[in-house]
């Protein structure tokens, strides 16, 4: 029965504005009903004031003054309570979306909104990509694809940028320079999809995004053993450059050919001169082949490279100097096209076992150890102790051709590296290249 039809919501709201504790008790039933998507369970206030207890009471028809600490309520006593009030024409659901002036929603029913928004969002999008494009951005997000966490992140904290992003991103997937047979710089490549060069620069989302397409929708090969490097190359597979002049390999020995198939005067001038060159990615990328000797050294260290070319200046010899970059890489494809055998020698720790067994999965039977073996390890032995993270990453070290120095190095746990052993690897370099 209702006690009074003539009350107004208004009305009711103000009785509970004038009782402040039911701004603690609404927002508790508020909660109540986006977990549960109904008002139910206990309600429990943690040590509230003897007037909020009165306030409480006096809706409840109880005296809560009497209580210490914590004091709790049933949705069931409000229930009643309301029922036998003069606001019983209105619901506790009523009450709530006037008092918050917006309906109640459960946190069910809000996360499915939020889906249906941003996948609404995404198909948007995809009016603004090529075929290429509308494939892949079709999987990153419906398959939740490698990169979906990128997109959703940035769609949780900016909408608005990552729209511009996604549409800069497709524009410029659908004109890669490899398209055209082409190789343009970053920032030029950049400036023209964006009018901003700096627009793809590393670690921006775009440049990450980017790489993702080149990666997984264009199935390039990552190569080199940093993640600049790994970027390096996948950038430049999809014909862009992102540094092509301080990445350089260190070369003796050897000459090239133009596009055209000219000699590279310059390169063939430190050949006649028998010295030692940096070759850039710049001039690498121009060049049509290499030509040397068929044996062809390829070591880690400086140091151990002008060792080496000082005792036989005959010699083609090419240096890593530590982590191979993406030049070496390109160097040693055109030398493996024209059939040239590597003898690679490198340090002796994990790193270096790590980046061996990469050279001889990519070169295969052209590559050949050169004393990398358990006897000359030992002979390098350094003080540098190995430690426990380090020795980790020979986990990595699977091929045969290793496994032996790997073993040694987990028992013996210190670094070997080749100027320790200069004198004896060099002391064969006949007998290498007769065999």
């Amino acid at each position: 029965m209702k006690l009074n039809s003539n009350i107004t919501i208004n009305e009711c709201l103000d009785y509970f504005y004038d009782r402040p504790v039911f701004d603690k008790v609404f927002d508790k039933m508020r909660k109540k009903y986006e977990s549960l998507g109904h008002f139910g369970g206990n309600i429990v206030f943690n040590n509230i004031t003897a007037e909020e207890k009165w306030q409480l009471g006096g809706f409840l028809g109880r005296n809560y003054l009497l209580e210490d600490g914590r004091t709790t309520v049933s949705f069931a006593c409000f229930k009643k309570a309301l029922e036998g009030s003069k606001f019983s024409d209105f619901t506790w659901e009523e009450i709530l979306e006037a008092y918050y002036k917006k309906p109640l929603i459960t946190n069910k029913s809000a996360e499915e909104e939020k889906r249906i928004k941003r996948e609404l969002f995404f198909d948007n999008m995809l009016e603004f990509a090529g075929e290429q494009g509308k494939i892949w951005l079709k999987e990153l997000y419906s398959d939740k694809a490698d990169g979906y966490k990128i997109l959703y992140n940035q769609y949780k904290k900016d909408k608005k940028q990552l729209e511009e992003i996604i549409k800069y991103v497709l524009k410029a997937v659908e004109n890669l320079p490899i398209y055209s047979h082409k190789i343009v710089r970053l920032p030029v490549f950049a400036a023209d999809i964006t009018g901003n060069p700096h627009y793809f620069d590393e670690n921006t989302i775009a440049q990450k995004l980017l790489l993702l397409f080149i990666k997984n929708y264009l199935n390039a090969e990552e190569i080199g053993d940093s993640r600049p490097e790994r970027k390096s190359s996948l950038l430049y597979y999809a014909g862009i450059m992102y540094d092509d002049l301080s990445n350089y390999v260190l070369v003796y020995g050897m000459s090239g050919r133009a596009e055209d198939g000219s000699i590279h005067s310059g390169m063939k001038g430190f050949m006649d001169m028998k010295e030692p060159y940096q070759l850039t990615l710049f001039s690498i990328r121009h060049l049509s082949c290499i030509e040397s000797n068929e044996l062809v050294y390829v070591v880690e260290n400086p140091s151990f490279f002008s060792e080496l070319i000082e005792y036989d200046n005959s010699v083609t010899a090419v240096c890593t100097n530590g982590q191979i970059r993406l030049s070496a890489f390109l160097l040693l494809d055109l030398l493996a096209k024209r059939h040239y055998q590597f003898l690679y020698a490198g340090d002796f720790d994990p790193e270096g076992l790590v980046i061996a067994q990469k050279l001889k999965t990519r070169y295969g039977s052209r590559l050949s150890f050169w004393n990398y073996t358990k006897e000359y390890y030992i002979k390098s032995i350094s003080d540098v102790h190995l430690s426990e993270t380090r020795l980790k990453a020979l986990e990595k070290v699977t091929d045969s051709g290793l496994i032996e120095i790997k073993e040694a190095m987990l028992v013996y746990k210190y670094a070997g590296y080749q100027e320790n052993i200069v004198r004896y690897m060099i002391s064969n370099i006949s007998f290498n290249r007769s065999s």
